[in-house]
């Protein structure tokens, strides 16, 4: 059976699956920066690429729940 992603737009059920998943990868992400940011400084590539990573998925977030 094939279900289109209209069928679950009106209920939310697809909007709080991806909010789930991402809000995961989004823990993940800060976990992984903290984690850098204790062995590297601001400007530096790593830290500057985590902390970046974790700030996206953080506007993701603020844009999906704006919208």
């Amino acid at each position: 059976m094939n279900v289109s992603n209209d069928q679950f737009t009106g209920s939310g059920i697809l909007n709080q699956a991806w909010l789930d998943t991402i809000g995961e990868e989004r823990v993940a992400a800060w976990a992984r920066f903290f984690a850098v940011a204790a062995d590297s400084n601001p400007g530096e590539l790593e830290y500057d690429r985590a902390l970046a990573a974790a700030k996206k998925l953080d506007a993701e977030i603020a844009t999906n729940k704006a919208a």
